[in-house]
C-alpha cells in the first residue's frame, strides 16, 4: 500500500473482512508513518461510536456520503444504504457488509466534524519555503519561535505548524538557528542532502552545499546524521557531511569566522595571508589575488568589524608593505614581504 489512504482496504479491515495478506498492508501502511496511524485511529473510534448512532441517522445522510465520495473516490463508490423512512422501499442491489459500513464511516466524520470530506485528516501541512538572493539575508520567526538567519542564495522551508512529535525544516545553502527548547519529545531537525541535524541544545550554524554539509555549534549539543553514521557536536566543535566519501565525521571548529556572515567580524590570529585573502573574497564577493606567492606564507593578525573591502586592503598592504592593484575584475597585492 502506498502512502495514500486505500478507503475501501481500510474498511474492509475495521469490519473484519479483510484477508490475512489484505491485513499486512494494512499494518505495512500504518507503520509507514505516523500520520497513517493516527488516521487510522481516528477511523477505528469513529467506527465503534458509528455502531451506536447508525439507528439515528438522519435522511440527509446520503448527500453528505455523496460528498465525501466525490472528494476521496474516483472509482466503486460505496452504495448509500441510508434512505428516508417515509418513502416506500427502493430494492438495492446486494453488497458486502463491508460496504454498508462504509456509509457509517461516512456520515459519522461529516456530521460529527462538519466536513465535506472524509480526507482532511490526511492532508499534508502547508509548507511555507523563504529564499534569498545573492547579496540579500533574512530573519525569520519558524511556528514554535525559533529564530534563523538565512544567509544570502540560501532557501528554508518549513510548516505553518510544526507536527507534535517532531519539528521539521529544510534547508539548503546556510543558515543560524537560534532553537527554542520545548520538549524532549520534540526535537527540530533540519534536513540537508541526506543528512539530519537534530538539536540537542540552542545555537548553531548550518552550511548545506553541493561540497557537503557543516554544522559548527555555537551553544548547547547538536547530532549530525545520516545513513546510520552521526556524530554529537558541543561549542567548539563542527560536523561535516563528505558527499564525495558518504562519511560523517567532527573536528575542532578552526574557522574563526564560520559566522562572519551574520556577526559583520571579521577575525583573523596569525592567519596564513593566503587564508586571509580567500576569507576576504568569499565575503566581499570578490576576486583578490596575490601577485608574490611568498606573501601568502606571511601571518596575520587582526579584526575587521563591519569595513569595507578597500579598508581592509589598505591595513593588510601596510602591514606588510605591499600594494593593492584594482584590475578589471578583480584585485592584486602586489609586492611585500613578512618583515
Amino acid at each position: 500500500m502506498n502512502t495514500e489512504a486505500n478507503w475501501d482496504l481500510l474498511t474492509k479491515y475495521l469490519a473484519g473482512e479483510c484477508t490475512e495478506a489484505e491485513q499486512q498492508q494494512i499494518r505495512d501502511w500504518c507503520q509507514a508513518d505516523a500520520r497513517n496511524q493516527r488516521l487510522f485511529e481516528h477511523l477505528a473510534r469513529v467506527w465503534e461510536q458509528s455502531r451506536q448512532d447508525y439507528s439515528q441517522a438522519q435522511p440527509d445522510s446520503a448527500a453528505l456520503w455523496q460528498r465525501l465520495q466525490a472528494g476521496m473516490r474516483r472509482d466503486n463508490p460505496f452504495v448509500a444504504v441510508h434512505v428516508n423512512p417515509q418513502a416506500a422501499p427502493i430494492a438495492r442491489p446486494q453488497r458486502p457488509a463491508w460496504q454498508h459500513w462504509g456509509l457509517r464511516i461516512a456520515a459519522s466524520i461529516l456530521l460529527t466534524l462538519g466536513l465535506g470530506t472524509g480526507v482532511y485528516y490526511w492532508q499534508q501541512p502547508t509548507l511555507i519555503t523563504q529564499q534569498t538572493q545573492n547579496q540579500q539575508q533574512k530573519v525569520l520567526t519558524l511556528p514554535d519561535g525559533t529564530r534563523v538567519w538565512l544567509n544570502e542564495g540560501s532557501r528554508l522551508s518549513y510548516p505553518t505548524a510544526f507536527a507534535a512529535e517532531r519539528r521539521q525544516v529544510t534547508l539548503e545553502g546556510e543558515a543560524y538557528f537560534e532553537v527554542v527548547h520545548l520538549r524532549e519529545h520534540q526535537p527540530f531537525v533540519i534536513q540537508a542532502q541526506g543528512t539530519e541535524t537534530t538539536v540537542l541544545g540552542t545555537s548553531f550554524n548550518v552550511t548545506a552545499r553541493t561540497s557537503g554539509v557543516q554544522v559548527s555549534v555555537v551553544t548547547g549539543r547538536v547530532r549530525l546524521a545520516r545513513s546510520g553514521q552521526q556524530v554529537l557536536l558541543t561549542k567548539g566543535w563542527t560536523g561535516m557531511y563528505d558527499p564525495a566519501t558518504q562519511q560523517v565525521r567532527r573536528d575542532s571548529t578552526s574557522d574563526l569566522n564560520f559566522l562572519a556572515w551574520k556577526t559583520g567580524v571579521l577575525t583573523f590570529r596569525n592567519t596564513p595571508v593566503s587564508e586571509v585573502v580567500a576569507t576576504l573574497t568569499e565575503y566581499y564577493h570578490h576576486d583578490l589575488r596575490l601577485r608574490a606567492s611568498a606573501l601568502g606564507t606571511c601571518h596575520f593578525t587582526g579584526t575587521f568589524e563591519r569595513q569595507p573591502l578597500d579598508k581592509v586592503l589598505q591595513t593588510l598592504a601596510l602591514a606588510f608593505d605591499a600594494k593593492a592593484v584594482t584590475e578589471p575584475g578583480f584585485t592584486a597585492l602586489e609586492g611585500g614581504s613578512c618583515q
